[in-house]
């Protein structure tokens, strides 16, 4: 009984949980995400931005399968807190 009641409680998880589907992304020349990301650290207390731009340049064939180049440029600086 306890096998059962363990075998339902897993089937039951299991059909319960959907993965997550495919989603594309938007490949055009146009296509731009900005992203900013900003860390204190702790000892002297600096704080590090890194900001970076994320965009589709061109394309590549591997085989049979057409890929879009996607590239990322940006910045990383550090700044000290006031006082």
């Amino acid at each position: 009984m306890k096998k059962f009641l363990i075998f339902s409680v897993l089937l039951l998880f299991a059909s319960a949980s959907h993965p997550q589907g495919y989603v594309p992304i938007p490949a055009d020349s146009t296509s731009v995400w900005r992203l900013q990301v900003q860390v204190w650290e702790p000892s002297p207390w600096w704080m590090v931005t890194d900001e970076r731009i994320y965009f589709f340049g061109g394309d590549t064939v591997i085989g049979t399968r057409t890929y879009d180049k996607l590239y990322a440029s940006g910045i990383r600086y550090v700044t000290s807190s006031p006082g």
